[in-house]
């Protein structure tokens, strides 16, 4: 039968274990069911090389809601846990959104005006340390940031962040000059 695997006796007493000591139990149920919520996490986050984050925060998730879960079977365990990883999924898109449309859009331009390979892997290291530079910066930068890649003028930005135009191009002149030196370091 297609899902005798999934009502087999150990698999079930992986989930009961767990909910009588998670902690103790914890490695079980990853041994059982880690490959499958990587896979997932992995099948959402991919195309923008961020499954593993997705992946990260979906175990922490599962494992801080494991006593929300009230299902009986190992497939309704699955369901439960599909649901946990595709929430988490959706909403770190939504937060990382201006990041990944970056992303898209800079290699969908740098596809359509090179081929070269080493351009194209260049290119993306680029992007990457870009990113990677946005996690040092404080709130004030990544407002910064997030309004040097949105639609607002010059003066709107400074409006939405309470300060005058020459202060907002000043502090965006050095936001500029800190992304191209963490670029000019690759």
């Amino acid at each position: 039968m297609r899902f005798e695997t999934f009502n087999t006796p150990e698999k079930h007493s992986v989930i009961e274990k767990c909910r009588e000591d998670k902690n103790r139990h914890w490695d079980g149920l990853m041994e059982q069911y880690g490959s499958y919520i990587r896979s997932l996490s992995f099948h959402y986050g991919n195309k923008y090389g961020i499954g593993e984050d997705i992946e990260q925060e979906s175990l922490l998730k599962i494992h801080s809601k494991f006593e929300a879960y009230r299902g009986a079977t190992p497939r309704e365990f699955k369901a439960w846990f599909g649901a946990v990883i595709h929430n988490t999924a959706m909403s770190y898109m939504e937060r990382h959104k201006r990041l990944i449309a970056v992303d898209d859009e800079t290699l969908a331009g740098a596809s359509q005006s090179s081929t070269n390979p080493e351009e194209m892997v260049m290119l993306k290291l680029k992007l990457e340390a870009a990113v990677a530079a946005t996690h040092d910066m404080s709130d004030l930068e990544k407002n910064i940031f997030a309004g040097m890649l949105g639609d607002r003028t010059p003066d709107e930005e400074a409006e939405r962040l309470g300060m005058t135009r020459c202060n907002y191009e000043s502090r965006k002149s050095k936001l500029r000059g800190k992304i191209k030196k963490a670029l000019a370091e690759i």
